[in-house]
């Protein structure tokens, strides 16, 4: 399995036997690399322009006297127009099989093979062609987190996360698993991806630095009303992410182990659900999926809650991107609910509760512009008390 460092620093790889240290190599390297089929052993230094590997092929099980010995592979080569004259490879995500490295680097959405067995190894750029299975006018920001070669396929985690305002009102939280086929040197699948939004069948808390209430019961606003009285596409979020969680991957990020015929994946995202005052509201999603490469069946695993993502999804506010919806206030004629029996409020009941929010506003000009009174529609996260 390969092992990918975060840091892109000064390193010496050592190996220790008895009291002796082997230093095997000097260079600034930012990750390692093993060719499971060859047992060979590669140090990369592949930052900016640069793209140098160091390959060890007697450093896993050769004789010891020439663990230290490695060749060095600087000769290759990424053409135009495939790559430009300039191209980086920060932040490149690698696997190796058989002599053959497969590399992918989401600013570009770029992925190519490159066979280090020839002499002259040139870059060979791939289209993986994914509007073939899945929205891609829905593709907001999607990056590449892992790689992984198994079984003659190269997986690559693919993770769409964040808000997206320019086309509609859009949240996202989803990943999947790209499926490449190494003979017919194509995308067979892309597992665990839900491209539809969820249901705005629900409520949403409406806040005013804080959630507001009505004596014990909570205002709720119903979902299919929020609606901007400008701006139909200004509504609640669409949101994208699984209903069910053994259909769909929450943020995929990092291939953990191997196992025969499985994949074994860390996911990490929000969930979107709604309460028992059926009203919107997300948590923290952190669990292991097991992808059953047979069935392409997803099962998952809760993570320990005291087991932390380095890329855990906070929020100091305590809700999802600050507000639900994309407006300064929402229309005085909007119909607001009562969390305990979903009665609708009266005019006065309205009043009451924006006065208390609002106290400088004199009682006649509660509703300013036809708005009500500055309060916004939230999902608010599991972090936050009701």
């Amino acid at each position: 399995m390969e092992i990918f460092t975060s840091l892109i620093l000064l390193i010496q790889i050592m190996k220790k036997k008895g009291n002796e240290t082997y230093t095997l190599s000097n260079v600034n390297l930012n990750r390692i690399l093993i060719d499971r089929k060859n047992n060979v052993f590669y140090c990369c230094n592949t930052m900016g322009v640069t793209f140098e590997l160091y390959r060890f092929d007697n450093f896993i099980s050769g004789p010891d006297e020439q663990r230290n010995n490695y060749t060095a592979i600087t000769n290759c080569s990424f053409p135009s127009p495939d790559f430009d004259e300039w191209y980086y490879h920060d932040r490149e995500i690698y696997t190796i099989y058989d002599g053959v490295l497969y590399g992918a680097r989401s600013e570009d959405k770029v992925f190519y093979k490159l066979d280090l067995n020839k002499s002259s190894p040139v870059a060979q750029k791939i289209d993986l062609s994914l509007g073939n299975y899945v929205d891609s006018n829905r593709l907001y920001n999607y990056e590449f987190t892992d790689i992984l070669y198994q079984d003659g396929y190269v997986f690559i985690l693919i993770r769409d996360f964040g808000e997206d305002i320019t086309s509609g009102l859009n949240y996202y939280s989803r990943g999947g698993v790209i499926c490449f086929n190494t003979f017919t040197n194509a995308v067979e699948n892309v597992i665990g991806w839900t491209d539809s939004d969820l249901p705005k069948d629900g409520y949403s808390y409406l806040t005013y630095s804080g959630l507001v209430k009505s004596g014990t019961d909570y205002v709720l606003i119903q979902a299919s009303d929020i609606v901007d009285k400008n701006d139909t596409d200004k509504s609640l979020f669409n949101l994208y992410s699984p209903e069910n969680e053994s259909e769909g991957f929450y943020g995929p990020e990092k291939f953990i182990a191997i196992k025969p015929k499985k994949l074994v994946i860390a996911d990490n995202g929000l969930a979107f659900y709604t309460d028992d005052n059926d009203a919107y509201r997300a948590k923290n999603k952190n669990r292991v999926v097991f992808v059953d490469l047979e069935t392409f069946a997803l099962e998952s695993a809760e993570i320990e809650s005291s087991i932390k993502f380095a890329s855990e999804t906070t929020n100091g506010s305590g809700y999802l991107a600050g507000n639900a919806c994309m407006y300064a206030s929402i229309p005085s004629d909007t119909p607001l609910y009562k969390s305990s029996d979903k009665s609708q409020m009266t005019t006065d009941e309205i009043k009451t509760i924006m006065t208390e929010k609002r106290p400088a506003y004199p009682d006649e000009g509660m509703f300013p512009d036809g708005e009500l009174g500055g309060g916004i529609p939230a999902i608010p996260f599991d972090s936050t008390t009701l």
